[in-house]
């Protein structure tokens, strides 16, 4: 988790404004204001700020429109065949994508 870009920018953040001990708990960023003695939950403006940031690559486009493609053919699919095995495919796509995307 240390590696991974959005703790690294947070850390940044938390440097930049005065907050220390960065850490996560429960899918959340904590860290101590300045001045004070209990951690609290990063402000939200922070976690949106890095993802504002962060734009699709090539490979995300790609994963993403694969997936979308998937799920759209699944829902003709199924409807056609009046069988739900084509959405448990783009289920299982969609997934795949979902743990590229987490590498990318």
């Amino acid at each position: 988790m240390m590696s991974h870009p959005i703790y690294q920018y947070l850390n940044r953040w938390c440097q930049d404004h005065g907050w220390t001990d960065l850490f996560v708990e429960r899918y959340q960023f904590w860290a101590f204001p300045p001045g004070s003695v209990m951690p609290l939950p990063l402000p939200a403006q922070a976690i949106e700020s890095f993802y504002l940031q962060q734009r699709l690559s090539g490979k995300r486009q790609i994963c993403l429109g694969l997936a979308l493609v998937a799920t759209a053919l699944a829902g003709v699919l199924t409807t056609l065949s009046h069988s739900p095995m084509p959405l448990i495919a783009a289920f299982a796509c969609a997934a795949i994508a979902v743990g590229l995307l987490d590498d990318a």
